[in-house]
């Protein structure tokens, strides 16, 4: 059984957009209550008109509507603003229809009406309204350090790195539009996670139905290292998943938590940084880095970034797995 959970940032801004006049006070109160606030158009073009002058968290429109449907909607978003996360709501979904639009980059989600489950409803739109949030300030940060690189010429090669350290941000954020592949996208995250700290070894690992940790995808090791799993609670990755909890180790083989002292001799393997893969307050699994042959003390600055990066790879991952999902019972 559903029950109603409010959100925390009372801030959060959904345009609310059917041609259904009792769709329309249904979806107004729902989300009214859960603590949204809300704008509601009867159709789009009033729908766009909005658009226009307002900018909205989440825009949750029908993708049937006379003159001008949801798909045209869609567009006029992302067009005013790129950032812009469509979730369509709809009568007339198809699971084809709902793959090509996802397929497509442009919409957040689609989702069936009448609702079934309210909650899913609230959990899709949290996770749109996180990642909107996400990307918009990352955009900032690199916006004000790219204003302070020109105005600061004497540190202009500290606020290069600073840069291309956000681009590394923004660039993972863009990956739910690039590609709807779990292993491609694992695969590029490992890619920009070693590019930004600067180490050759990372690794995922991904929280299973067992309450186990498995190794699904890493960089620097054989693929033959892959496939083990280890409980949660249990080695390094184990705790950060327990504990919910960034953990650095100065020297893995002398950290009793440590599993694997063959694997830390044959690749040479110093320190370790590990970050808790986590949506909503839930980890849904762990990245972890190692550095080779020279211990390495993180600053604060490579900790929070680490994190964030963590976090924008959580969204990353979580989409491409509902998408895999509606995949896999498509097929099936």
């Amino acid at each position: 059984m559903w029950t109603s959970k409010k959100v925390k940032d009372k801030s959060s801004k959904i345009l609310v957009v059917d041609d259904e006049p009792g769709i329309l006070e249904f979806l107004t109160d729902l989300l009214t209550t859960l603590g949204y606030t809300i704008t509601t158009a009867s159709g789009g073009e009033q729908a766009i008109k909005f658009l226009e002058t307002e900018t909205f968290d989440v825009v949750l429109v029908d993708l049937k509507m006379p003159r001008v449907d949801g798909l045209e909607v869609l567009r006029k978003a992302k067009a005013l603003d790129p950032d812009a996360v469509v979730v369509f709501l709809t009568g007339y979904m198809t699971l084809e229809n709902a793959l090509d639009m996802m397929r497509a980059g442009g919409a957040f989600d689609c989702l069936a009406k009448p609702l079934e489950d309210i909650g899913h409803l609230q959990r899709v739109l949290e996770k749109a309204i996180s990642f909107r949030k996400a990307r918009i300030e990352y955009k900032h940060r690199l916006e004000e350090l790219t204003i302070l690189h020109t105005r600061e010429k004497e540190a202009r090669l500290l606020e290069k790195k600073r840069v291309r350290e956000l681009t590394t941000l923004i660039e993972v954020s863009r990956l739910i539009t690039f590609s709807l592949n779990l292993k491609e996208v694992l695969n590029q995250i490992l890619r920009l996670c070693t590019r930004l700290m600067s180490v050759n070894h990372a690794v995922i690992l991904l929280a299973n139905t067992h309450q186990e940790l498995e190794y699904v995808e890493s960089t620097g090791f054989v693929e033959e290292e892959k496939g083990f799993k280890i409980r949660i609670g249990e080695g390094l990755s184990g705790w950060v998943a327990a504990h919910g909890k960034t953990l650095e180790v100065w020297e893995v083989t002398s950290d009793p938590r440590y599993k694997f002292p063959e694997v830390a001799n044959k690749y040479q393997l110093k320190s370790y940084l590990g970050a808790p893969l986590k949506l909503n307050e839930k980890t849904m699994g762990v990245l972890g880095i190692y550095t080779e042959r020279t211990p390495r003390k993180f600053s604060e600055d490579e900790v929070r970034l680490f994190s964030s990066f963590a976090d924008q790879a959580a969204i990353v991952i979580d989409h491409v797995q509902s998408y895999e999902k509606l995949r896999e019972y498509r097929v099936g």
